[in-house]
């Protein structure tokens, strides 16, 4: 808790593309840690290039989002 308190005023003046950048590297970090991410089915996307597409996870954990993103 003392953490935040310390890091909220820094994180309030810092611009949004730091703050972004900073996000980036930590979720990065945590999904290389903990988390073995394994694609498949990828030469459907690659048909995909250039096309509307629409992602739909089945929903585990709150991490769906940043999972996606990072594959």
């Amino acid at each position: 808790m003392r953490t935040l308190r310390v890091l909220a005023p820094i994180i309030n003046i810092l611009p949004e593309r730091i703050i972004r950048w900073i996000s980036s590297k930590a979720c990065e970090f945590f999904l290389n840690k903990y988390a073995k991410l394994e694609v498949t089915g990828n030469e459907l996307l690659s048909e995909r290039i250039g096309k509307p597409t629409i992602f739909i996870a089945n929903h585990l954990s709150n991490m769906d989002g940043i999972v996606l993103n990072k594959v």
